[in-house]
């Protein structure tokens, strides 16, 4: 439960387009998981290391 509370604290903090970017990645990782732990087709959503 301390856990849980932690996690509403910390998205609390988050502003609107980091919540969007969040709970969009959450969804594609509950609609992947078919079979897979749907980090795979998740990952590619997540912003790179800059080019040098």
């Amino acid at each position: 439960m301390d856990l849980l509370l932690a996690c509403i604290d910390k998205l609390r903090a988050f502003d609107d387009e980091t919540l969007q970017d969040v709970f969009s990645l959450l969804n594609r990782l509950r609609k992947s998981g078919n079979g897979g732990n749907g980090a795979a087709s998740a990952a590619p959503l997540l912003p790179g290391p800059a080019s040098v």
